[in-house]
């Protein structure tokens, strides 16, 4: 996580949005994105709007390939959310 957390750091500084800027961006609360930035756990939902936001959806793909789960897009991780919502596979 201190990976992913050090790239949204990193894109969010580099777009000149502070932390209550890229809050409000991404629908979630200030202290929601100083926890992101820290390493801490944030629901994957909340990751992704973040990633969204920034434009970093992309990493997100690229760092959980790594798992036993192949994500080949966004889509994949979209459908991962979903099913976590609803608590059952999607068809």
């Amino acid at each position: 996580m201190e990976g992913i957390a050090h790239a949204l750091r990193g894109k969010r500084v580099a777009m000149v949005h502070t932390q209550n800027e890229l809050a409000s961006r991404a629908n979630v609360s200030k202290l929601t994105i100083h926890n992101l930035e820290a390493g801490k756990s944030v629901h994957l939902d909340t990751l992704i709007d973040v990633a969204r936001v920034l434009g970093l959806a992309h990493r997100l793909v690229k760092a959980f390939s790594s798992t036993e789960d192949t994500f080949t897009g966004l889509e994949d991780l979209e459908r991962v959310r979903e099913t976590r919502k609803r608590g059952r596979v999607p068809a």
